[in-house]
């Protein structure tokens, strides 16, 4: 199993996450599966997730009959979803959760594509409310996973189900304060692929943003933390204040480069840890200021800009593109690296 992408989204309860993973659904150490399926068709057949299932948590000998495997179906409230309590045999701590696709007449859907998109989409609202009532009664997991909903025996294609999917699990996670991470598995490398080039899509994967279409209180909140660097800056030595100040100047250009910024900041950062360019000498120079006590909230804005940087000098292989919250984290880690240089190098020098 191998994740690929983690795409944070910000919630008023708290920053949370969709992933992106590639390899078996059911090896993902998560609390919860989420399977699809039309009403009532819950036979494990062998190219299925439910074949899956019945194969791990079973054995390949076991009934074929779908009482025999989850249970008897308990629906959630007025919605198409059910339930099958399948802690005990899954090694979880809640039930299965099945999608039932609304309005399903699988003869008519498997050729026609718009009909089968609009029922995965009303499918996917009626998910949302299960999801919320499950949580209200302690049955949802704070880590669900979910396979890519459609794109198999119902041939949608992944940019369409990638589009419904991370609307759906933006709904649910700024909804639901206890839900923390929801992840999306492609089972080979080629859906992999297509799922990761489609949220970056989905992301608005531009490398440049103009100011000015920001909304009123990022753009403030840039302005005001510039203007907090420039007083602080004078803590750095002036060798490494030249570096702060090629990732300042990004900032007086129009439309930004978000790339840019982020890959000067790690250099920044690297220049101001005696770092080499290996990822991993940057990442153990930090570690090593935290096992020297460092505090924590110091080490994770270095990290912070570590990441963000690490993002944006591999676009290719990256899920998605900085993001203005990005930049904002990333101001906000140098203007706390400013303030807090004496003692950091102090520090770093008692060792």
């Amino acid at each position: 199993m191998t994740q690929f992408g983690l795409l944070p989204v910000y919630t008023r309860f708290r920053e949370k996450h969709i992933a992106l993973a590639k390899g078996d659904l059911l090896e993902l150490g998560v609390d919860q599966f989420v399977f699809s399926s039309f009403d009532g068709g819950y036979i494990p057949t062998e190219s299925s997730i439910w074949g899956a299932a019945r194969r791990k948590f079973h054995g390949p000998y076991s009934s074929y009959e779908p009482e025999d495997l989850w249970g008897s179906p308990q629906q959630i409230g007025d919605t198409s979803v059910v339930v099958f309590n399948t802690m005990e045999k899954f090694s979880q701590k809640f039930p299965l959760i099945s999608l039932n696709m609304v309005g399903a007449d699988i003869e008519v859907i498997v050729y026609d594509e718009n009909k089968f998109e609009y029922m995965l989409r009303k499918s996917l609202f009626q998910l949302l409310f299960a999801c919320r009532e499950l949580a209200h009664k302690g049955q949802l997991g704070r880590v669900l996973g979910m396979p890519l909903l459609g794109t198999g025996n119902q041939g949608l294609p992944i940019e369409i189900v990638a589009k419904l999917l991370k609307q759906f699990a933006e709904d649910a996670l700024s909804t639901i304060e206890s839900l923390e991470e929801i992840i999306i598995c492609a089972y080979t490398e080629k859906d992999a692929e297509l799922l990761r080039d489609e949220f970056k899509v989905l992301a608005n994967q531009s490398p440049l943003l103009e100011i000015s279409k920001l909304p009123e209180w990022q753009q403030n909140t840039i302005e005001s933390i510039l203007i907090d660097i420039e007083k602080s800056k004078h803590n750095l030595p002036d060798e490494i204040m030249s570096y702060l100040d090629d990732v300042l100047a990004r900032f007086s250009t129009d439309p930004l480069d978000k790339e840019g910024i982020a890959i000067a900041s790690r250099s920044f950062l690297m220049k101001a840890l005696n770092s080499t360019k290996n990822e991993k000498s940057l990442m153990n120079k930090i570690e090593q200021l935290h096992s020297i006590g460092t505090p924590n909230v110091w080490v994770s804005h270095m990290h912070m800009i570590r990441i963000i940087g690490n993002t944006a000098g591999h676009p290719n292989s990256a899920v998605r593109r900085v993001s203005p919250e990005d930049l904002i984290s990333i101001l906000m880690g140098l203007k706390e690296f400013t303030i807090a240089w004496k003692r950091i190098s102090s520090i770093s020098q008692a060792k």
